[in-house]
């Protein structure tokens, strides 16, 4: 080991010793988490949760064999709850939401007919075959995602 590797472990080392120092001087508290199962779409039993925002909306996919489905919970709700699955575009059989804003606007990605992806945004209380939600593609593009 050269001197500046051995200098910089040093200073990493030093550090980490510093920052403990800092929290457990300042009093610091551990975090508590919890998980708590949000269910899924009655009938399908998979479901993934892709995105949260602040007041707790969650939004993901409900997978049933080669088709999943985007959902969208309502603060603390579950997603097995009435109003929550989003459907799918016009002509397509699946889709998944990414990412959930402070409104509850939902953004992700939806099959059309032709088999390729479109991005897609919700309004706040809105599903995905409302008019406007399909956000298409770029000129010479064939698919296209919404990450939120």
């Amino acid at each position: 080991m050269n001197n500046f590797s051995g200098r910089l472990r040093n200073r990493h080392l030093f550090s980490s010793l510093m920052l403990a120092g800092v929290l457990l001087a300042s009093g610091a508290q551990a975090l508590t988490y919890s998980i708590e199962d949000l269910g899924s779409i009655p009938g399908i039993a998979n479901s993934y949760g892709k995105g949260i925002n602040a007041s707790g909306q969650v939004t993901g996919k409900a997978i049933s064999g080669l088709h999943s489905h985007t959902f969208r919970t309502t603060s603390g709700g579950k997603i097995s709850d009435p109003g929550t699955d989003l459907g799918v575009l016009p002509g397509g059989s699946s889709s998944q939401g990414y990412g959930i804003n402070a409104s509850g606007q939902v953004a992700g990605q939806a099959d059309v007919s032709s088999g390729y992806n479109h991005a897609f945004r919700t309004t706040s209380g809105g599903t995905i075959s409302d008019p406007g939600t399909d956000l298409g593609v770029l000129p010479g593009a064939t698919y296209s995602i919404g990450y939120g």
